[in-house]
């Protein structure tokens, strides 16, 4: 029988967008489907997995090795986090240049919050809490979730707890009677927002009250929520596998098809809404076959203000380079690819004048 690494892609492949940050820009690439880790260092500092004796704790274990092509990362100063597809994540210290620890089961979306690595769900299903300074890690069962700096938002089919990030405890909960495919947490309003299975997005506070039910009636899945301020009022843009649907307040002001073409990437800037569209004909299943196209709609309208093609095959982005104005993407063969966002107003510093002190 072949191994998974027998049926990976072979050569160089990408699977994440790139990560900017003020020391410059990485692309964390798979060689062989097994995320190449030599561009940041290969020392490994650490190696461990849940202790059976104790749930809670890490027991050390040197014989892990890295398995799996990347799978999400999440960067906080100098410290980046990545999962891979095998359920590995790796905490590699970008000033020190090596893997502070390589900690076997934990996958899916990952993100760093204090000194706590937050990954899941792995394939069992799994949320997991890794301090990595003290090795004290709590798990529970999710979907999808999201944190802030103290409490992480789980969701599990139509439930939605909220538990604190130290401890893994509940704090409140609420069953949604929906089921919940995607969680995002709003540091500005400190508001949560929950995209259902049929098209609805669930609006909570902190404390999961009910604040919003927003629909978009296309019954589709909702894959990713942004929240965002345009003239003055806040705005939500729930985004489905095909389609995008912007609200102001509870009214639904446009829908736009991206048909044909599944959306892998989005974010919101200049009273734009970017797009990364993967377009493949019927039966096209291989990273490598279609194309990848950057869609610019103007966010007030939904009108399509551009519709430029990228690269063959899947196209993973756009991360901001505010400091070279650059939106940065990458093809999943791994060519770096740029479009030039640096005449948009206050993205670079602009001299602004002199301040003459003294004068009367």
């Amino acid at each position: 029988m072949p191994t998974p690494e027998g049926l990976a892609p072979a050569g160089v492949t990408a699977s994440l967008p790139p990560v900017v940050h003020p020391g410059g820009v990485i692309h964390l690439l798979n060689a062989g489907g097994r995320l190449d880790v030599s561009g940041v260092g290969a020392d490994v500092w650490s190696r461990a997995r849940r202790s059976v004796a104790d749930p809670g704790e890490c027991f050390a274990c040197q014989d892990i090795v890295l398995r799996g092509a990347a799978r999400s990362v999440a960067l906080s100063g100098r410290m980046l986090a990545c999962t891979t597809s095998r359920d590995a994540a790796v905490l590699i210290d970008l000033a020190g240049g090596g893997i502070e620890w390589l900690f076997e089961g934990a996958g899916g979306v990952v993100s760093i919050r204090k000194d706590r690595v937050l990954a899941g769900p792995n394939a069992s299903g799994d949320l997991s809490s890794v301090a990595w300074g003290s090795g004290r890690i709590w798990s529970r069962k999710a979907s999808s979730w999201d944190a802030s700096a103290s409490t992480v938002y789980v969701a599990d089919g139509a439930s939605l707890t909220a538990v604190g990030i130290d401890d893994g405890e509940p704090v409140c909960s609420i069953d949604a009677g929906h089921e919940i495919t995607v969680v995002r947490y709003d540091p500005v309003t400190g508001e949560v927002a929950a995209g259902t299975s049929d098209g609805l997005v669930l609006g909570f506070d902190a404390d999961l009250s009910w604040s919003s039910v927003l629909a978009t009636g296309d019954e589709e899945a909702v894959t990713d929520v942004r929240s965002f301020t345009l003239s003055g009022r806040r705005h939500v843009l729930a985004v489905t596998p095909d389609r995008v649907h912007l609200f102001s307040g509870a009214a639904l002001t446009w829908s736009a098809s991206i048909a044909p073409g599944r959306i892998t990437g989005v974010t919101v800037m200049d009273a734009k809404v970017y797009l990364v569209v993967w377009r493949v004909q019927d039966g096209i299943r291989g990273a490598d076959e279609g194309v990848s196209a950057l869609v610019v709609l103007d966010a007030s309208t939904g009108g399509i203000l551009e519709d430029t093609t990228l690269c063959t095959g899947v196209a993973f982005g756009p991360s901001l380079d505010a400091d070279a104005g650059l939106l940065r993407l990458i093809s999943f063969s791994g060519q770096p690819l740029e479009i030039d966002v640096s005449s948009l107003p206050l993205l670079t510093p602009r001299f602004m004048g002199m301040k003459i002190r003294g004068v009367p």
